[in-house]
């Protein structure tokens, strides 16, 4: 059974926003927080919460090693293509 994706779910802070628009421009690599709070220039625990609620709706996949937990794309996810599209459109 699909789960039904609320808008707020999605769209629901500037941190969570970053983190759509980095995976969907890079959909192939897996990354771990740190590497991402880097990036994106976000404190940790802002980023922890935003990765566990994308994970939650399948946007993310989620990779757990020994030392290290990774975080990918979902090529499946069922708005990705519509997130592209939407990041075509807008301003950065």
């Amino acid at each position: 059974m699909a789960t039904k994706i609320k808008l707020a779910d999605i769209f629901a802070s500037k941190t969570q926003a970053k983190i759509i628009k980095f995976f969907v421009e890079n959909p192939r690599k897996e990354y771990y927080q740190t590497e991402l709070c880097v990036r994106l220039k976000e404190s940790l625990g802002s980023i922890q919460y935003e990765l566990e609620r994308l994970v939650r709706i399948s946007f993310l996949n989620i990779n757990r090693t020994k030392t290290r937990t990774y975080y990918s794309a979902n090529p499946d996810f069922e708005l990705m293509g519509e997130f592209g599209a939407i990041l075509k459109k807008v301003k950065n």
